[in-house]
């Protein structure tokens, strides 16, 4: 483009120029010298002229095909991310910006659709990352979109990380699971990290059944169920579903029972969940909480 722009630019001032020295040299009975200072400025001034002119139109060409594209060209269909805030008749987003300090007003979403993996996860191999290119590196934070279907991702190598996984849990206890207290700074109350590893708990078991329908089977409670388990009655499900009640991880034939969350408390509760998460998963788990 910049190429064609210099060369429109070079033809448009020559021609000028050759136009001009032609009107001048046709008057024989009255020679005329321009200097060549004359022509070098007259020059710029017509290519400025024709760049201003090629480049707004380019710019209008621009902006014309890509901020207003119709269907038949881009291909395109416009539609809203399923992962989006769901926020329903009356937005809740506009109340939490002016909220007070430690109140948050609770807003619903829609969770996204997670791609069934066809094989079973012993059937996977495990994928062979590359945490560096080759040539010049920029250490950065890494920060990219990430498709949910790769959230949690588990392969072959499952039951090898549950074995030592539970080793180091009968070994270790407290020194490899552990969840901080609530407690008192001053006038401002910070929970502890126990109701985030449960709601975790069931955000990861919805996650894994559906990523991987083929190594985890779970069952849910009936809606007649006495209690419901929730973290600020919000029910800890997706799609207006019951909540898990167990979980059977197929590969290590372990079955979990989220029932007994319920019949502990605090700093006991939340390190019971995380028990549980680090029996579905293969990495290592961290919650980190803003303060209020």
């Amino acid at each position: 483009m910049w190429k064609l722009l210099s060369y429109v630019v070079t033809v448009v001032g020559s021609s000028a120029l050759d136009t001009h020295a032609n009107m001048v040299g046709d008057d024989v009975r009255t020679p005329q010298t321009i200097p060549w200072t004359s022509h070098a400025f007259f020059s710029l001034i017509l290519q400025a002229l024709a760049f201003l002119v090629i480049w707004n139109v380019f710019q209008w060409i621009r902006t014309s095909t890509t901020t207003h594209p119709t269907t038949a060209q881009s291909g395109i269909k416009e539609k809203l991310p399923r992962d989006s805030v769901d926020t329903g008749p009356c937005s809740t987003s506009n109340a939490n910006k002016t909220r007070e300090p430690g109140v948050w007003t609770p807003q619903k979403i829609n969770y996204p659709e997670i791609l069934p993996c066809p094989h079973g996860i012993m059937e996977v191999q495990p994928i062979p990352y590359r945490p560096f290119r080759w040539g010049e590196y920029h250490v950065t934070m890494g920060i990219r979109s990430m498709p949910w279907s790769e959230w949690i991702e588990l392969d072959s190598n499952f039951v090898y990380y549950q074995r030592v996984r539970q080793f180091r849990l009968r070994t270790r206890g407290g020194d490899v699971v552990r969840v901080l207290p609530s407690r008192a700074d001053g006038v401002v109350i910070v929970p502890g990290g126990a109701d985030a590893a449960k709601e975790l708990l069931y955000e990861v078991a919805e996650y894994v059944v559906r990523r991987y329908p083929r190594s985890f089977q779970v069952t849910r409670l009936q809606p007649s169920a006495p209690h419901i388990p929730s973290i600020g009655n919000i029910p800890l499900s997706w799609d207006y579903r019951m909540p898990i009640q167990t979980i059977t991880a197929l590969a290590t034939g372990v079955t979990y029972d989220f029932s007994k969350l319920e019949t502990l408390r605090c700093v006991d509760m939340g390190e019971e969940a995380m028990r549980i998460v680090t029996g579905l998963v293969q990495e290592d788990v961290a919650i980190m909480i803003e303060g209020v």
